[in-house]
């Protein structure tokens, strides 16, 4: 979403555009859903494309599913570069805090790239069907955004709410240093002592 609002001649725009892409992707996947329903009826999937495999009995004509497929590979192929792109910013972030933007970097932008797309590339050939990829990361996906990063960004804030309070008493007055860790050490001890019972 950053790197769009950055695109973007007015910073204000990006609520629009967010609305807009919501809009648009939510009439897709009614769409597909419905004409799924229509072209399958009580023999439709839970994944619609399933429904277009050879092997699923679904009495589909040829012309029809080697569309269906052509068209997901193309999906496939324009949608790489989007999470690519994201994938490598982040990776960069990771690996290099603090350095110059990676698009300036030419040297570490073209190891960087060749490296997780060696990556990459193995893992398509370790893995033998895109399927079994789909429902690893969409199970971790969901558990991920829902339960887990929210936890982690309220324990950020709070880890660093906290500290700057600490510091800013410490410096004020050293002597609170040492009662905090006191504090701590006999929270600690109530919390083990609650556990064990």
């Amino acid at each position: 979403m950053h790197p769009i609002r950055a695109e973007l001649s007015k910073a204000s725009d990006m609520k629009a555009a967010v609305r807009i892409s919501l809009v648009l992707c939510a009439a897709i996947y009614a769409a597909v859903g419905f004409f799924g329903f229509l072209l399958f009826g009580d023999a439709t999937m839970a994944d619609v494309l399933a429904n277009f495999d050879r092997s699923s009995g679904a009495g589909v004509p040829q012309a029809l599913n080697d569309a269906a497929r052509l068209s997901y590979a193309l999906h496939l192929v324009l949608v790489f570069p989007l999470l690519f792109f994201s994938l490598r910013v982040n990776v960069d972030e990771l690996l290099f805090p603090g350095r110059r933007p990676l698009a300036t970097d030419t040297r570490r932008f073209v190891s960087l790239t060749a490296v997780l797309m060696a990556v990459l590339y193995a893992l398509a050939i370790a893995i033998p069907s895109i399927w079994t990829l789909f429902e690893y990361s969409g199970s971790t996906f969901a558990v991920t955004i829902s339960l887990i990063f929210p936890g982690a960004i309220v324990l950020r804030y709070a880890i660093a709410s906290s500290m700057v309070f600490f510091l800013q008493q410490s410096f004020r007055n050293p002597a609170y240093a040492f009662m905090s860790m006191a504090q701590l050490k006999n929270r600690i001890a109530r919390l083990l002592k609650l556990i064990r019972n």
